[in-house]
């Protein structure tokens, strides 16, 4: 599936919208695609590490989202070319080494559910440490003010407990959860009504209308010919002119400058829009052929490294609902790590890959 997807995003290039610009951007979306093929390649027994991996270098990432926090402005990126600096409508918003917060948040996502992962497995000191990163990278998350990825981790947390069968998930336990989480919402959220950080960083009232408004004008395009509902404007359509200024742009997109003057917020309606309806369903495919065999491996097995896994496709599949990940090579590059991952599992081996790390 994943290769069908490489497929049509050369094709559409090449043969429907071969500007300097869309060659650009199909590198940019093309190169993370590298993680695949190397998680792919790797035997079960070494997941578990390459997974610690990613949590201890994640964390690192996040040390960094916190630095920028705490200084109050951008460091690790052009602050001119920045557009999440403070202004008066919004506070400043740090992505640290990663360039944004989508792209922090997105990586930060997949440390914590990783991270919880290889706490499951982990005894004394490696244990600390994990949760250490754990801890560093929760709090960076939070830090990027970003809603879509800290709604995909809750989700991904309780997936990755109920694949485990974690107790957890007691009703009871679940019971008393929500009865305390409830009591701290009616207690805490009206005393932050008027707080300036909870205003502009939570709420940003107009952020998803503002999306909406984006679909409401690029559906109709992507829908005005059966060409186009179907095969799609063709790749790079979207971006070439944030690359190459003088790349020719269609009429029908020429009209709307929605439409190239900022990212669609949607992976979905941006492959709709670029690669048409079979594009869509591809992408739909490449997700759940990733989700369906780990979460059944992570089901009967009750390991957290293939439940993380899972866990993370499922994250990625809420972010992309609002954000287009194959713009953020930080983000896009972890969901092939566990595409590929899933990939290289096999049910007949029926291994506890946790201990084995």
């Amino acid at each position: 599936a994943l290769a069908v997807l490489v497929s049509l995003l050369v094709a559409d290039w090449f043969l429907q919208y071969r500007q300097p610009g869309a060659g650009s951007a199909l590198v940019y979306e093309l190169a993370p695609i590298g993680f695949y093929v190397g998680a792919r390649a790797l035997p079960p027994r070494h997941i578990p590490t390459v997974a610690l991996i990613v949590v201890i270098a994640g964390a690192l990432g996040g040390l960094t989202v916190i630095y920028e926090f705490l200084r109050g402005h951008v460091v690790f990126h052009n602050p001119t070319a920045y557009d999440w600096n403070s202004t008066n409508n919004s506070i400043f918003r740090p992505g640290g080494v990663f360039g944004s917060p989508p792209a922090a948040s997105s990586v930060m996502c997949c440390v914590v559910l990783f991270g919880i992962a290889c706490m499951a497995t982990s005894r004394g000191k490696k244990k600390l440490l994990v949760g250490l990163c754990t801890v560093v990278a929760t709090a960076a998350l939070v830090l990027t003010f970003t809603r879509a990825a800290m709604i995909a981790a809750g989700l991904g947390i309780i997936l990755l407990l109920w694949l485990i069968r974690s107790p957890l998930l007691r009703p009871l336990r679940v019971a008393w959860f929500v009865a305390v989480v409830a009591a701290v919402y009616f207690v805490m959220v009206p005393s932050l009504q008027g707080n300036r950080t909870f205003q502009q960083g939570i709420e940003r009232g107009g952020t998803l209308a503002a999306r909406e408004g984006y679909w409401g004008v690029a559906l109709p395009v992507a829908t005005s010919s059966a060409h186009d509902f179907i095969l799609g404007a063709g790749t790079g359509s979207l971006e070439a002119l944030r690359t190459a200024p003088n790349a020719i742009v269609a009429s029908r997109i020429a009209t709307s400058p929605t439409l190239t003057g900022n990212s669609l917020h949607s992976q979905y309606m941006t492959t709709l829009f670029e690669q048409g309806a079979i594009g869509l369903a591809v992408l739909v495919v490449v997700l759940l052929a990733g989700i369906i065999p780990s979460a059944r491996i992570a089901r009967s097995t009750r390991d957290p490294i293939v439940a993380a896994t899972a866990a993370i496709i499922v994250a990625f599949a809420v972010i992309m609902s609002v954000d287009t990940v194959s713009l953020v090579p930080p983000a896009f590059a972890m969901l092939m790590l566990a595409l590929g991952f899933a990939g290289a599992l096999r049910e007949e081996d029926r291994i506890q890959l946790g201990q084995t790390a």
